[in-house]
Order: structure tokens, then sequence, then C-alpha cells
């Protein structure tokens, strides 16, 4: 059995497992084994001596693919269907009890306290800046890094597949990671909130970054990869996708080098480049790139398929949904 040591930005964790392993950092950044690849922090003084613990985690490759695609696919048909399912009760409760703008309550009123204003839709983006950062913060200590290394990265070989395409949406390691991350999260939020509504959105980025999840696994099963991934990148190209067609005229730009080159593009053109690009790097560079190129394809074509279809589709089942939900209350 091979043993590699997986360099983390606080501690190393060694694991042994019968390939070679090493931890995926999803959107722009991975940490790779030591053996002569690149790596995001190379502290090269530093031994694993120095450190008092060095936990094992136990890969399970005896798998197959026919396995991992019902298991993790029917996962994600059911938790997608659920969160949008969720989503429009959630819509139909503050809408029924006015609790946006009439009613006061004591969450309200802490709110208004702490903040000096009324909650709005759009912050539903801080609390999922939250809860990365709350993910984020764990992931980083030596106590419950271990734990998270397990459950917090998408792989089809971790102890709970299923589970962790939906709790990696949530984990970062590395701070630039999940900074960039939530910066073109909060780019996309308060224009497509505007369009979907805080219910709808939070569908979109939860139902996405599942999906995302979804085709990163089947192509770490079909390769054989046990590389995990981290991040929500795919969630965000899901937000990224949804707005690019439901605001195809919309121009864009890259922050930062369109104020050395100036330039713009539509969003329509921009979507469908990413996902060309997305796909090649699927198809051809997924042994060296350090980015989960299927991850971001899954969350893009998801994205792109709500902004031309689904977000009609889900209009449809709507009634029926709240009718369900009424009918449960005994309304």
């Amino acid at each position: 059995m091979n043993q590699r040591i997986i360099l983390f930005p606080s501690f190393w964790v060694r694991i042994g497992i019968p390939r070679s392993f090493s931890l995926g950092k999803g959107l722009f950044t991975r940490l790779k084994d030591v053996s002569g690849r690149p790596s995001l922090r190379q502290h090269v003084k530093r031994t694993p001596g120095l450190y008092g613990r060095q936990p094992t985690v136990v890969i399970n490759g005896s798998r197959t693919f026919k396995s991992i695609f019902f298991r993790c696919g029917l996962f994600t048909f059911i938790s997608v269907n659920t969160v949008f399912a969720g989503t429009m009760i959630w819509n139909y409760n503050n809408w029924n009890s006015h609790l946006a703008r009439y009613r006061r309550t004591a969450f309200r009123d802490a709110f208004i306290a702490i903040f000096g204003r009324p909650p709005k839709s759009s912050d539903i983006f801080w609390a999922i800046a939250l809860a990365n950062f709350v993910v984020y913060a764990f992931n980083n200590t030596r106590r419950f890094g271990h734990t998270f290394l397990k459950y917090f990265a998408n792989s089809p070989y971790g102890p709970w597949p299923a589970i962790s395409m939906v709790l990696s949406i949530f984990s970062h390691q590395a701070f630039f990671h999940m900074f960039l991350n939530m910066y073109v999260l909060h780019n996309f939020t308060q224009p497509l909130v505007r369009v979907l509504g805080m219910e709808q959105f939070f569908a979109v980025f939860l139902g996405g970054g599942i999906f995302a999840s979804f085709l990163s696994v089947l192509s770490k099963a079909a390769r054989n990869s046990r590389i995990p991934s981290i991040g929500a990148s795919g969630a965000v190209c899901a937000v990224l996708g949804a707005f690019c067609m439901l605001e195809p005229q919309s121009l864009l730009c890259v922050p930062f080098v369109v104020n050395v080159i100036p330039h713009s593009f539509t969003a329509s053109n921009a979507a469908w480049t990413i996902a060309a690009f997305e796909a090649l790097g699927a198809l051809f560079l997924y042994r060296r790139s350090p980015i989960d190129h299927a991850a971001h394809l899954g969350g893009l074509l998801f994205g792109m398929y709500y902004g031309l279809e689904g977000k009609n589709v889900a209009l449809q089942y709507r009634d029926f949904v709240i009718s369900a939900w009424r009918n449960l209350l005994g309304e």
C-alpha cells in the first residue's frame, strides 16, 4: 500500500490508499501530493514529525461505476427536486404571512437591531458566505480537519459519497479559493434575485451545486480518480449559467482585466464559450489541470437549462406542490 503525505495549510495528513491520492482544491487551486507536482503551499522545512496527529482516511475503492451512478444519481434526482419543492413552499409561506414587510417578528427586530435595517432578499448571499466561512474555519483546524476531509470533500470513494456531494459545496481550504467563489457569486446575486426571487435563487445555487457534484463524481468514477474536489465552484457556475440565459443581452467583462484592457461581451456568448471550454477541459485536460472541469460544466449546464426551460417547468409544478403542502397542513 502506497502512502502519500498531503500538505495542508495548517497540518499534515497521512493517507493510506491503494494508489496515489491528493486533495482537490476545486475551482482555481488544487492541493497536489509531494511526488514532484505543484503544490499550493510547499513548506519544505516542515516534517510530519512536527505534528502530533496523522489521521488515516480510508478510501473505498471497491465501488463500481454502475453502483456509483445509480446511488449518486438517485440522490441527485431526489435532493434537487426536494430543494426546488422546498423553496416553493418557502416562498409561499413568506408571501402568505407577509413576513418581509408587514409582520413584526423577533428575528426581524433582532436583525434591525444588529444591522440597522430590515432584512432583504439579497441577504441570502451573506448566509451562503457565512456557511462557507464556518466550514473553511473548521477545515483549517487540527481538531476537526480530519473529519471535514472525509465528509466535506466530493469523491465517489469517500465514506458518504452522496452526502458529500452537498457538503462539498460549502467546503474550502484556501481562503483565496473561497474569496474568488464568493466574489463571483456576490456579483450575480442581486440581479438574479430580482428576476427569480430569493427562494428560487437559492434553489438554483444548491440544486446546481448538487448536479455539478454528480457530474464530477461520474467523471472521477469513470477515470478511477482518487482526487476529491471541494468548493462552491459548481454552484456558482449554475448561478452564472442561469443569469446568462435569463439575461442573454447583458454585457459582462472580466474583473480587473477590464481596467487594463477595456472589453465586454454578451452574457449568452460568455455562457456558451465557458461551456465549450469546460467540456474540452473535462475531456482532455483532466490529467494535468488543477480545475474540476466536470463540476464546472455540470453546474453551468444546470443553470443554462434552468434559464432556458427549467424555470417554466418549476412554475408548472408550483401549484401542485403548494396544493399538496396546504392539504398536509389541513388548510
